[in-house]
């Protein structure tokens, strides 16, 4: 019970984050601006901005803007897959 109650009231302050590894449970302060988290028990990576697994080689900016482009891609084949189910040809019209 004391663990749970500790895990969270240090879970709501803002500078204490859980490593998001596998299997681990190391925590640390992260007061600073960079935003890689680095687990010292498995040196593992992540981005506490984005609760994720570090994305190398982008910088947060670069990630959002990927993540942005991949759903409004998935959006458009989503509305193209609906428009070609649900819509008919006009007769007579040629759409060549």
């Amino acid at each position: 019970y004391k663990a749970l109650v500790l895990h969270l009231y240090l879970s709501k302050e803002p500078s204490f984050y859980w490593c998001i590894g596998p299997n681990c449970r190391s925590e640390q302060y992260h007061a600073d601006s960079n935003p890689i988290f680095w687990c010292d028990k498995y040196e593992f990576r992540s981005c506490v901005e984005h609760k994720v697994l570090w994305h190398t080689n982008l910088t947060c900016a670069e990630f959002d803007a990927k993540v942005d482009l991949h759903r409004r891609e998935t959006e458009e084949e989503a509305s193209r897959k609906k428009i070609k189910e649900t819509s008919k040809r006009y007769p007579g019209k040629d759409y060549s």
